[in-house]
């Protein structure tokens, strides 16, 4: 069978959506717990490797008041609203907001 363009593209934004969503999902748990509104859940508490506790009272873990949570929340429920639109520019704010994404992961890795 022949797969048309349009279905690669439509599978790749219903695989973009999906991954956003558990991006949406984790960020909004861990921007929750750090504003108090929710406990946190942690197995990896109390065992050889650091503790989610930790990581979340770090200096790194906010930026001012804001938790780096919240902002991970906000920029991937925007990749979902960019890629549930149609149209080159919706497109291109995707991509860019994307590697932006990927490129502030890796600054932010090199801090731990």
């Amino acid at each position: 069978t022949t797969v048309e363009p349009a279905s690669l593209v439509d599978r790749a934004g219903l695989g973009i959506t999906l991954l956003a969503s558990v991006g949406v999902v984790d960020t909004g748990y861990l921007s929750a717990v750090k504003l108090g509104f929710l406990p946190l859940i942690c197995p990896a508490d109390g065992g050889p490797v650091a503790a989610c506790s930790i990581v979340l009272s770090s200096s790194y873990a906010s930026v001012g008041p804001v938790p780096l949570a919240a902002l991970g929340l906000l920029a991937y429920s925007t990749v979902i609203a960019l890629n549930l639109q149609k149209g080159e520019t919706a497109r291109t704010l995707l991509w860019w907001l994307c590697l932006g994404m990927s490129l502030l992961s890796l600054a932010l890795r090199q801090c731990s």
